[in-house]
């Protein structure tokens, strides 16, 4: 994981496994993108309410899990 305040990036093995997680998140309503061709980043609003925000994260740490 990389990133300063709520920009965050995990950094995955490969461009193959963090596009289809970006895509599943999408699915699931949560907004995430692809840089650097493997790093899936987090940008949320600096006004996200926490709930949102946790529950964002959490679903993106479950279609990580989920992938292995």
């Amino acid at each position: 994981m990389r990133g300063r305040g709520l920009l965050c990036g995990l950094v995955l093995r490969d461009a193959e496994r963090a596009a289809a997680i970006s895509l599943a998140a999408l699915e699931k309503r949560v907004l995430v993108n692809v840089t650097a061709g493997r790093v899936v980043r987090f940008f949320p609003a600096l006004d996200i309410p926490k709930e949102d925000l946790w529950s964002g994260v959490e679903t993106v740490v479950g279609l990580v899990a989920a992938e292995r």
